[in-house]
């Protein structure tokens, strides 16, 4: 009979505090693993390394500190798909107000790059000012 493997708590939340900034696979880079094993900590099939939360704070910190940074300008992420221009005007210091995208699968995706603060209005045929 397999004995359950002892998850950290704290590890674990900081893990999900970073993805909601970042694909599997740009964590994975970071971190220096594969992405299976970032889905493999998510999961708890294995257990996060207590080495890893300093890396993981660290990463956090960084965004804390892009996000206080003030926008040289703001944009509407129209027909989104999932984020390139986004990811592009962002690193030039631009600040995405809204966003639309009509594709549920790639709104899914949109929502794993950037989190559920970058509400996605769908088509923007229906849309009216006012």
């Amino acid at each position: 009979m397999p004995y359950p493997l002892p998850f950290h708590t704290e590890p674990l939340n900081l893990l999900m505090k970073v993805r909601k900034h970042f694909t599997q696979r740009v964590l994975a880079d970071k971190l220096d693993v594969n992405r299976k094993t970032i889905s493999r900590w998510e999961n708890r099939q294995i257990p996060l390394p207590l080495y890893i939360e300093p890396a993981l704070r660290d990463i956090l910190r960084g965004i804390c500190e892009n996000h206080h940074q003030e926008a040289s300008f703001t944009f509407i992420d129209l027909f989104a798909g999932i984020g390139g221009i986004r990811k592009g005007f962002e690193s030039v210091s631009g600040k995405a107000v809204s966003t639309s995208e009509w594709n549920p699968r790639a709104q899914k995706t949109y929502t794993a790059n950037f989190g559920e603060e970058s509400p996605i209005v769908g088509n923007v045929v229906g849309l009216r000012n006012g």
